[in-house]
């Protein structure tokens, strides 16, 4: 068989399927007052707007949950599912590296979509753009998924003062890196959920479901690292510089990418000219 009667289909159908979270995504975010002007501020404004009460909270909470077994029963993973369920201690920090060039492996932890915070004061750089979110969420749906398996989010457990072997409640895991991501992530299966993608009967076919089920799991099961700082300001410095680090790395040109041995290459070179 041609690749090209697998690729064309699989990346139609998951562009068809951005599109339609794209336009359910700004028809609830960008909405303007009776004067003409913004209604929210940013996309944290919109989904605090969504969940004002603890029972919408609740319910968006498990409307994400239920989500997850959906997309599981879809794919049939009988895996086991585990994840952070309590506030963890802060690991030990040596005031001095006994060797400053030695790599010391941050610890992961596999986190839920529904215990991060989305709130403004949730973040320690505040809100990306919607724009930036977006760019963000294509990749998620229409290219190569979520992907905090390889570059985790940094979080913060105790942001809101919880206590380590505490349950982490719906929402309360503040974020240091990595909010754009997690904002892309929700408004990805938050317009799953509304526009009901994986209700029975609504794809032409099972693989039609599955592939829309793997990408909405990796948004929905993530990774993260913990590593909080003695005090705020070093949380901000620490935060804002992996950004800056990750902004200046340099990107492998389109050519590079062509002429790449890796055959995997082959969705993006029909991406790019297809």
């Amino acid at each position: 068989m041609d690749p090209d009667d697998v690729v064309k289909p699989a990346l139609k159908l998951l562009d068809n399927i951005y599109k339609s979270a794209e336009e359910n995504i700004r028809h609830q975010v960008n909405v303007t007052t009776a004067s003409g002007h913004p209604k929210y501020a940013d996309v944290p404004d919109t989904l605090s707007t969504r969940c004002k009460t603890q029972e919408a909270r609740t319910e968006f909470a498990q409307q994400l949950r239920d989500l997850e077994k959906r997309v599981v029963d879809i794919l049939e993973s009988r895996g086991p599912n585990v994840h952070q369920i309590l506030v963890p201690a802060e690991p030990a920090i040596a005031a001095i590296p006994a060797d400053p060039h030695e790599d010391h492996p941050l610890q992961r932890h596999a986190v839920r979509l529904w215990q991060m915070g989305f709130e403004e004061h949730m973040s320690i750089k505040g809100a990306s753009s919607l724009a930036s979110i977006m760019v963000i969420l294509r990749g998620n749906i229409a290219g190569k998924g979520n992907q905090t398996d390889k570059f985790p989010l940094e979080v913060l457990f105790r942001l809101q003062g919880q206590q380590p072997g505490s349950l982490i409640d719906d929402f309360s895991v503040g974020i240091s890196t990595g909010f754009g991501v997690t904002l892309a992530c929700i408004l990805g299966c938050m317009a799953a959920i509304d526009l009901g993608w994986l209700r029975p009967g609504v794809q032409a076919s099972l693989e039609d479901e599955k592939l829309i089920a793997r990408q909405l799991l990796r948004m929905l099961r993530l990774t993260c690292t913990y590593s909080p700082k003695p005090d705020m300001r070093s949380q901000v410095q620490e935060s804002l510089g992996v950004k800056i680090q990750a902004s200046t790395r340099a990107r492998p040109t389109t050519i590079q990418m062509l002429f790449s041995p890796d055959t995997h290459l082959t969705v993006i070179r029909h991406t790019l000219y297809n």
